[in-house]
């Protein structure tokens, strides 16, 4: 039986098992941002230097 659906990340891998040039390009890329702090790993807890914060949660007073 075939798989409806296939992750993105599975659909990566064979697009870039079946094009090494592609392949090549990727991680030239990908090592590339690394040396760019403005490009470095988006959401990923102080990975553009800023300070984490945190949310707090404050009742109102009239609770």
């Amino acid at each position: 039986m075939k798989k409806a659906a296939v992750s993105h990340h599975e659909a990566d891998v064979r697009e870039l098992r079946a094009d090494p040039e592609l392949a090549v390009a990727y991680l030239k890329a990908a090592m590339a941002s690394l040396d760019d702090p403005e490009d470095r790993a988006a959401g990923y807890p102080g990975a553009s230097g800023e300070p984490e914060t945190e949310a707090v949660y404050t009742p109102p007073e009239n609770a």
